[in-house]
């Protein structure tokens, strides 16, 4: 009975843990901030001279922002971007205070299917 309290004692305060710190939409926008730097930094094609001239990845992401969007499952969190009305696309998935995107190549792919990019 004694290691039945303790393990359930144990997954109560893993779980309380994964609760208070799940990331809310502001971690998973600076996570998408940075794959967009990244993506415009490395942009070959003259791009990245332009975005920074409209203002750089504040731009895309107010364009972006409008359709992405967080839902919070309490011990984690899920970053989708709406592309169509039917269709949307997992791009971060935030879990203990940290916030794992798609890789940098798939992103600027999305973007690209989109036209953003």
């Amino acid at each position: 009975m004694k290691h039945f309290l303790t393990i359930l004692l144990i997954i109560v305060i893993i779980a309380g843990a994964m609760v208070i710190t799940c990331p809310d939409k502001s971690r998973h926008i600076e996570a998408v901030e940075e794959i967009i730097d990244n993506s415009i930094s490395q942009d070959e094609t003259g791009m990245a001279a332009l975005f920074s001239a409209l203002g750089g990845k504040k731009l895309i992401l107010n364009i972006i922002d409008p359709f992405f969007n967080v839902d919070n499952y309490f011990i984690v969190s899920i970053g989708r971007i709406r592309l169509d009305e039917n269709e949307s696309k997992t791009i971060s998935v935030g879990v203990l205070g940290h916030v794992f995107t798609i890789d940098k190549e798939r992103a600027k792919h999305i973007l690209e299917e989109q036209g953003l990019f």
